[in-house]
This record gives C-alpha cells, sequence and structure tokens, in this order.
C-alpha cells in the first residue's frame, strides 16, 4: 500500500461555500500549472500537488469522502487537466539495468576494473620498493657532512638507528630516503601503500564520475520519457494519474474512517501518534530555538528545527506540518521531501517515542559535489573532530566522513558507496549524544552503505 500524506497549507484555489456531505459538486477547479523547471521529476511533483490539492478541495468544502459520486467527481476534475492513462509504455528498466548500461559507456576510458587495478598496483609496488635481505650484497648511499658516499657488502643488521653493511655501522637517519626504503620495512611497506592508494584513488574517483555522470544521464532521460508519456514518480515509484489519483482517496476513505488525524497509513493500517498540545508546542519549540541560537557548532544543530531532540513523534511531526513539509510515515520512522533536489529525502528515527536520529539522504551527487558539501558543512558547523585534533593526519584522505562530537549532537557527513566502488549518494546523519549505545550509532559506527529505507 502507498504511503504517502497530503500537502500542507491551505489552497487558495479552493475557497468557496462548504457543501454538504455527500455533495459531489463542489463547483470548485483546481488547475494543474506545468512547472517551469521540469528537471529532477519536477513534472511528477506538480501533478502530485496536484491531484491531492483537487482530492483536499473537495475535503474542504465538506464532501463526504466515502461517498462513490464524490470520488468520480475527483477523478473527473484530475482527468480535465492531465492525462489519466498513458498510451505509451512506462519505461521501467532497473538502476541495476541503466548502471550496466553506464559501465559500457565509460569501458574505452576506464578498461580496467577496480579489482585488476589493484592487482597491477600491487605487483607494480613490489618490483618498484624492494626490500633487501639480510647478507643480500648491497650498495648503500648515504649523508656524510655536505657529501654522499656509498658503502658495499653484505646487509648483516638493522636495529632501527643503525645500519650494519660488512664492517661498516652507518647512522639510519644519514641513509638516503631511496635506501631506506629497501632497509627499513615500515618505511618500505608505508611507502607501498602510498603507491598503490594514491594511484588506486585517483583511478577510482575519475571512473566513479564518469560512471555517476553517465548514470544520471541515463536516468534523467528514462525519467523524462516517462513523464512526457504521462506517468507520475512518487518516492522512486511510477504511477498512472488514475491509479495516484484511486491511491489517494483510498487513503483519505481509511482515514476518514479512523479516530486517527494522522495522514499517513502502513499496509491498509492507520498508525496512531501521540496528539500534542499546540499552544505547549509551539513554546517548546520557542523555547528550542532560542536555546539552538545560544549555541555554536554541531550543538546548534539539536534535531532538525522546529523539530528538535526528545520531542515526541506527534510534536515532530505537528511541528513540521507548520512549516509546510508533508510527513509520511512508516511504523518505524517519518519521512519527507524537501524543495531541495540533491536530497531524496530525510527521515526521522525515535527511540521510546522521542526524536533521536534525523538522516539526510542526498542522491545524484559526485565526488567534486562531495567535496563542496564538506566545505559548506565546515562553514556551518566549524573544523570536525579529527581536523581539530590530528589536522596532518585530516588531509590526508580527501574523501573521508567528518564527524562531529558536541554536547548535544553528534553527526557524520560520509559518502555512500554502492558496489564497485560508485558512489550513489551522501549521507548527513544527526545523532542526540548518547541516545544510543556505539554499537547502534550510525555516527561513531566504520562507514558501510546504507540503503534509504523508503516503503
Amino acid at each position: 500500500m502507498l504511503v504517502l500524506g497530503l500537502i500542507g497549507g491551505m489552497v487558495a484555489d479552493a475557497q468557496g461555500k462548504k457543501g454538504s456531505a455527500g455533495k459531489a459538486n463542489t463547483g470548485m477547479k483546481i488547475k494543474y500549472v506545468h512547472p517551469r523547471d521540469t528537471s529532477y521529476l519536477g513534472i511528477s511533483r506538480a501533478k502530485d500537488s496536484f491531484i491531492q490539492q483537487t482530492i483536499k478541495a473537495h475535503i474542504d468544502a465538506g464532501e463526504d469522502i466515502n461517498n462513490n459520486d464524490v470520488g468520480k467527481a475527483i477523478m473527473s476534475d484530475v482527468a480535465a487537466e492531465i492525462e489519466m492513462n498513458p498510451k505509451k509504455p512506462l519505461d521501467n528498466r532497473s538502476t541495476k539495468v541503466l548502471m550496466d548500461l553506464a559501465r559500457k559507456q565509460i569501458e574505452k576510458q576506464f578498461p580496467k576494473s577496480l579489482e585488476q587495478l589493484k592487482k597491477e598496483l600491487t605487483e607494480e609496488a613490489a618490483k618498484r620498493f624492494v626490500q633487501y635481505k639480510l647478507r643480500d650484497r648491497i650498495t648503500v648511499k648515504y649523508y656524510r657532512g655536505p657529501k654522499i658516499l656509498a658503502v658495499t657488502g653484505p646487509f648483516y643488521s638493522f636495529n632501527g638507528r643503525t645500519v650494519k653493511i660488512g664492517s661498516r655501522i652507518i647512522p639510519y637517519y644519514d641513509v638516503l630516503p631511496e635506501d631506506k626504503i629497501k632497509i627499513d620495512k615500515k618505511f618500505s611497506d608505508a611507502k607501498r601503500e602510498e603507491y598503490i592508494s594514491t594511484r588506486y584513488n585517483k583511478y577510482r574517483d575519475r571512473r566513479s564520475d564518469a560512471l555517476t555522470s553517465a548514470f544520471n544521464k541515463l536516468k534523467d532521460a528514462q525519467d523524462a520519457a516517462n513523464e512526457n508519456a504521462g506517468y507520475i514518480n512518487v518516492l522512486d515509484r511510477w504511477f498512472t494519474a488514475a491509479k495516484l489519483t484511486e491511491s489517494y482517496i483510498e487513503k483519505e476513505r481509511l482515514r476518514a474512517s479512523s479516530s486517527n488525524k494522522s495522514n499517513s497509513f502502513d499496509n491498509q493500517e492507520i498508525l496512531v501518534f501521540d496528539t500534542p498540545n499546540e499552544n505547549q508546542l509551539i513554546a517548546k519549540i520557542n523555547e528550542n530555538k532560542a536555546k539552538s541560537n545560544s549555541l555554536k557548532g554541531i550543538d546548534s544543530d539539536l534535531g532538525y528545527s522546529p523539530a528538535f531532540w526528545d520531542f515526541t513523534r506527534g510534536e515532530a511531526r505537528l511541528a513540521l506540518q507548520y512549516e509546510n513539509y508533508s510527513v509520511l510515515a512508516t511504523k518505524e520512522y517519518d519521512y519527507f521531501i524537501t524543495p531541495n533536489r540533491l536530497i531524496r529525502n530525510i527521515q526521522f528515527d525515535y527511540i521510546n517515542n522521542k526524536l533521536s536520529r534525523v538522516i539526510t539522504y542526498y542522491t545524484r551527487v559526485t565526488l567534486i559535489d562531495f567535496l563542496k558539501l564538506k566545505e559548506q558543512f565546515v562553514a556551518r558547523y566549524g573544523k570536525d573532530d579529527l581536523q581539530r585534533d590530528n589536522p596532518r593526519e585530516a588531509s590526508k584522505e580527501r574523501l573521508r566522513s567528518l564527524v562531529w562530537t558536541g554536547k548535544y549532537t553528534i553527526a557524520k557527513l560520509m559518502l555512500n558507496f554502492g558496489e564497485d566502488d560508485v558512489v550513489n549518494g551522501v549521507l548527513f546523519i544527526k545523532e542526540k549524544a548518547g541516545a544510543y549505545p556505539a554499537k547502534d550509532s550510525m555516527v561513531k559506527a566504520p562507514d558501510k552503505k546504507i540503503i534509504p529505507k523508503l516503503n
């Protein structure tokens, strides 16, 4: 069953006298306005909003949504503005199929798999950074004042401070770097790893960006073709206008038959949330906003304003509705869509009916976009833990996750890699400090692939 919610706020075109229950003709018409910006499923969002506004207009007019004539009137109003049943077949190629096509497109530019590249680089590094064995006859160059001297003989020992070659003992500090690699196993292993990782990461990053770009073009073309054919995409699922309208009508009928005022359901079951006192909630929001404004760094972000840490599920949902968010729900969590088209959705998690975690799922984000996001987040929250405590180590890996630890909030900005090290998005995870033990924390846990939980 589709999990969807109504657009919050009043519908300007739906003003008029309310009709009696069961009346099937309000005399009001909601007009579909084709969006100026049709990128990133803009047409789907416009049509989805139009359908929901049309249903809301009939309900606001006092009509009985359970009356069959009212349902027919809604379907008629929608059909008067948009195509209900497209004639062209839906392009329903899966993400996997599109990704395979994208891989074929970049094969010539990046012929090696990451596994093959890693193997070749490891072999090259072994040849490039040869280590001497004890009793090998070797030649080592070293500094003696401004001069560079050389000594040849059997390699007898190395203790970290000195090297014994034949009868000569040379301070390790004086040995030239290229010969240190051959003598010092730790130094040699580090140089091998640096050689491999630098070339591997450069190839991987370039390949990932090219693959992401090729995939996005294929996905955009698929979305545009389906929208132009008349289909509507809602939360990564395609519908005809007829099916989507029927789903919304059925949802409203289920909601009307329940005492629950929720706008969501899961598997045909109406979800029940606590009902907050609005005056008390508004005061609570203002109190938390004042606290948030007095704090700095990650602690200035106490949840997702106007919903703050420890708000009950009912409070968090109502607070978001004050900001005209259409909040969707499953039994376990809430989520909603934002106007930011780089963001797939934002998810709210709860512990014992208290807001404890907020996850922002960014999609269609390249590695370059991720670096820009990192700059924006550092500008907003300040240096992350590693930048603050060990700036030299922090600068080594440009694609590393950023982690902020505050008194009230902990957070992580991380790349979400799919198969074959291809970036399939970015996650920004915030948790109430101390809400989760280490094993359950998504912030403190090592990075891993995370799949957005959407029904």
